[in-house]
């Protein structure tokens, strides 16, 4: 595969560069199981911000801001989705939308379709996601948004199953997760929620904005292969 993201400085595709393909990843969720599980002690952690690199940190701040900036009352109403066009618009970069449950889990859910391990698991997703924001209060706390008092009570909340995840939950798992998590809109250049450095580490799933039903599905390929989206089809800042 060639470099998509050759002369930016950061983003490489190593020949070694690894997916997660087949089976349930139990070592995956062992760690999730790890960081979800009472016994974790997020002062003893190492995974903090502190040791990402800075170009993840500015990446990750541009996205939380202009996602916050978004939640305003002048983002209403949402353009009307044209399913038709929308999926003639997937199947032009080989992809199709998968399906997920619209059960307030739909974000965790998709991604645990991507990672090619059950749904079912969903929740330790979402608890190891939730234990790293709690680590990190004070960098996520400024991109806290209506309806929410403050960061205890979001993770509070974001706790709880069946609850909707929203731009700080997506940015959380995909610096847990080490992978760019890849958001496919109707009419958009998909967006890269950064995750890592290496652009072969990525995640697609589909938004469906809504301002009360908000949803995420996941998506496949039309012949079968890893779903990748090049850096030049991205939205770009």
């Amino acid at each position: 595969m060639s470099n998509p993201g050759a002369g930016y400085g950061y983003l490489t595709t190593p020949s070694d560069s690894w997916h997660f393909s087949g089976g349930t990843r139990p070592e995956m969720m062992s760690f999730l199981r790890d960081l979800s599980g009472n016994s974790w002690n997020p002062a003893s952690e190492t995974i903090g911000l502190e040791k990402t690199n800075e170009y993840l940190n500015k990446k990750e701040l541009n996205f939380l801001q202009t996602s916050k900036d978004g939640v305003s009352e002048d983002s209403f109403p949402f353009t009307q989705i044209d399913f038709d066009e929308f999926d003639e618009q997937l199947n032009n970069i080989n992809f199709r939308r998968v399906d997920i449950p619209g059960d307030g889990n739909c974000f965790f859910r998709a991604i645990c379709y991507q990672l090619n391990i059950e749904q079912r698991n969903h929740r330790q997703f979402r608890s190891a996601a939730i234990n790293y924001i709690n680590k990190n209060k004070t960098f996520y706390e400024p991109f806290v948004t209506h309806p929410y008092r403050n960061i205890d009570d979001y993770i509070s909340k974001m706790s709880r199953n069946n609850h909707y995840a929203d731009h700080i939950a997506v940015a959380a798992m995909a610096r847990l997760l080490e992978h760019n998590i890849i958001i496919h809109e109707y009419n958009k250049r998909p967006i890269l929620i950064p995750g890592s450095n290496i652009l072969d580490n990525q995640l697609n799933i589909v938004y469906l904005p809504d301002p009360f039903k908000p949803h995420y599905e996941s998506i496949n390929t039309l012949n079968g292969s890893i779903p990748f989206t090049d850096f030049d089809q991205m939205q770009t800042n």
